[in-house]
């Protein structure tokens, strides 16, 4: 079994066990000499798509990969066309090997492509993943249980911006890791939620809200945002949270000084543009995000390093004294 050319394979709303299990099955591929190489969750831009149509995501991604994709589709219904859970890796693999064969290696597309469509969606999963249903949550003024787990669950309060739950902060981990489908989301009254809060410690929906977006994003802008609409920081972010990248400081400084596309900021400052939607939808899930008018916005280019005062002033004593 070989391949002349790497095929490209896009994982795109998979669980995180069904992404597991892809990875598994692409390495046995190559421990067979089948070259393939697994984009980055929710890249677009392969030859090849695993997508999960089961999800609100997988139905919005299923008509947006590159033309001439070829789409393996895994759902829980049946099909004569792609693969039914639960899947299994020997099945996965033996599928992925016959269209990695098929597909034509001259259409592999080029970095630019690649790059193009990576982590580009602007259109949320709605309530397909954990940052999704807290920030609507605090969009809503809604009160919701979210249960993942053994047993563990939060309540949140999205009116008043807070959390309760008898896990402190830091044990959240759980939550954010968990797969989408095992996570058990019920709409609750204010009484109930006040019932829990008088048991539980209180913490604050935007530091589970920043923690949740930065790990649970994966690259994906929220609904409604562009990638090409100028905004910039209304303050400083709380960088004392958890899940911090030393990514974040340059984004933020950058941002703090002017108004910014979100392509732009890429160009500027080199940051994948995965990190900075997930920075993006972090900060502005908490409210630190501002769009000036866009007519009066001059997108100004990096500033060029001036000369340090010291340099300036031994130039001028070089022409003083004509030594040069």
């Amino acid at each position: 079994m070989t391949c002349s050319s790497p095929v490209l394979i896009s994982p795109l709303a998979l669980s995180k066990v069904d992404y597991k299990v892809l990875q598994v099955a692409v390495s046995l591929l190559a421990e067979e000499g089948l070259q393939c190489n697994l984009l980055e969750y929710n890249n677009l831009g392969g030859h090849l798509a695993v997508i999960d149509t089961d999800t609100i995501a997988g139905k919005q991604m299923i008509n947006q990969g590159r033309a001439g994709q070829v789409q393996l589709v895994i759902s829980s219904q049946p099909s004569t066309t792609g693969i039914s859970k639960p899947v299994r890796v020997n099945a996965l693999k033996d599928v992925l090997a016959k269209l990695c064969n098929q597909l034509n290696s001259d259409n592999k597309p080029s970095n630019d492509f690649v790059e193009k469509y990576n982590a580009t969606s602007t259109q949320d999963a709605s309530n397909d993943n954990i940052f999704n249903i807290l920030y609507n949550a605090k969009q809503n003024n809604s009160c919701l249980r979210v249960a993942w787990g053994q047993g563990d669950s939060i309540y949140v309060n999205g009116k008043t911006n807070s959390v309760a739950s008898d896990l402190p902060q830091k044990s959240l981990d759980g939550l954010y890791s968990a797969p989408i489908e095992s996570v058990q989301v019920k709409t609750i009254s204010l009484d109930v939620y006040e019932s829990a809060s008088a048991k539980f410690n209180i913490m604050a929906l935007d530091g589970v809200l920043w923690q949740a977006a930065v790990l649970c994003s994966r690259g994906v802008l929220l609904n409604g945002h562009s990638l090409d609409k100028p905004v910039k920081l209304k303050a400083w972010p709380n960088f004392t949270r958890q899940s911090f990248n030393p990514h974040f400081l340059r984004l933020a400084a950058v941002l703090a000084r002017q108004a910014i596309t979100l392509h732009q900021l890429k160009t500027e400052t080199q940051v994948p543009l995965k990190d900075i939607v997930n920075f993006y939808n972090a900060v502005f899930a908490v409210g630190l995000i501002e769009f000036p008018d866009q007519k009066t916005v001059e997108l100004r280019p990096v500033p060029r390093k001036t000369p340090s005062r010291l340099k300036d002033i031994f130039s001028r004593l070089v022409v003083r004294l004509k030594i040069a």
